[in-house]
């Protein structure tokens, strides 16, 4: 069993709080992945899994 306590993964911290609050505020982290799912749209058009993802994605903006 691990050691790692669970809890919120994949978070932007760093050493500028000021840069850190301003990423999260303006939701990049999810802008980032909606550019990187229409990427793999263009070669993967009938993938019906990142069609869902996106709009669950564009939810939360």
């Amino acid at each position: 069993m691990s050691t790692i306590s669970g809890g919120r993964k994949g978070r932007k911290i760093g050493r500028n709080k000021a840069k850190c609050e301003r990423y999260r505020l303006s939701h990049r982290r999810e802008k980032n992945k909606i550019r990187k799912i229409l990427k793999h749209l263009k070669k993967h058009p009938n993938n019906t899994a990142a069609l869902r993802r996106i709009e669950e994605l564009k939810r939360i903006i």
